[in-house]
């Protein structure tokens, strides 16, 4: 629900024209081929709300994680030299 502002662009790009480089850019997955590209520098007013659905989903998963319990954790070794 909380991503449902940015799945109306699934498929397609973001109406974004200026975008700044550097900034956090990624793909939004929905399963199966819908997905949406984005990046956080472009300058469009249109794409203020789909961003912020994104700041939403995250901010919520971090809450969710923080209150869950820890049941389990593991020392991983990388294989690397």
């Amino acid at each position: 629900m909380l991503l449902r502002p940015a799945r109306t662009y699934a498929g397609k790009d973001l109406p974004c024209r200026h975008v700044l480089e550097d900034r956090v850019y990624g793909v939004v997955r929905w399963g199966g081929e819908q997905q949406l590209a984005f990046n956080f520098g472009c300058l469009s007013k249109k794409v203020v709300p789909i961003y912020q659905s994104f700041r939403d989903a995250d901010m919520l998963v971090r809450r969710l994680a923080e209150a869950g319990i820890v049941v389990e954790t593991k020392e991983l070794r990388s294989r690397a030299p």
